[in-house]
């Protein structure tokens, strides 16, 4: 069951992850199965499910589109050619 503290910090939060929804109420049941089947996955595999399994390779796919959006912000940076 979601507690108080962590149903207050989530409502609060001013960005959540996919997944994670409005905030439900203390004491509710919160379920995320794609999360659970990441944790289940680790549990059974150990580290390498994480590390080089299906887990690791969806994070480095997601973390590369947050930085190329990140980075799309930024303008060009130049880097001199003599100092």
């Amino acid at each position: 069951a979601v507690g108080a503290r962590t149903a207050a910090d989530w409502r609060d939060a001013p960005v959540l992850p996919s997944g994670f929804g409005p905030a439900p109420c203390a004491g509710a049941t919160f379920r995320h199965p794609e999360l659970a089947a990441s944790l289940r996955s680790i549990a059974e595999q150990g580290p390498r499910s994480f590390y080089t399994g299906a887990i690791g390779r969806a994070y480095s796919d997601g973390s590369r589109g947050m930085l190329s959006a990140w980075a799309a912000q930024w303008p060009p940076q130049r880097v001199p050619t003599s100092l």
